[in-house]
């Protein structure tokens, strides 16, 4: 069976721009702590750089995971949370639609 990350993905036909996804697995602390990320995903890719990773979310917990991760997030605005206006200087992009995030994936990949 997919994951709701999966499904999302093909949902709006995005699925080529990412590798690999994670979601949160039971056994782990959850986002905002950055051990999921420290502990699974940067060793499944030992080759990148935290430059090299974007957490896309919509909630405040999303971006704070990212932060702690250091690394970029993109918000999507039309997701289920809404964030104060102080966190909006801490996004790398913000998305007003799906398609503003496979935008946002071309330009870095051209």
């Amino acid at each position: 069976k997919k994951s709701s990350i999966e499904q999302a993905l093909e949902k709006f036909k995005i699925t080529q721009f990412f590798s690999e996804t994670f979601g949160e697995i039971l056994a782990h602390p959850g986002k905002p702590d950055p051990y999921l990320f420290e502990h699974e995903i940067l060793p499944s890719r030992p080759s990148h750089h935290r430059s090299d990773f974007l957490m896309v979310g919509d909630t405040v917990v999303d971006i704070q995971f990212a932060k702690n991760c250091g690394i970029d997030v993109a918000w999507a605005e039309y997701g289920y949370g809404d964030i104060p206006k102080d966190l909006l200087n801490s996004i790398t992009f913000h998305l007003h639609t799906p398609m503003d995030l496979v935008n946002e994936l071309n330009k870095k990949t051209s």
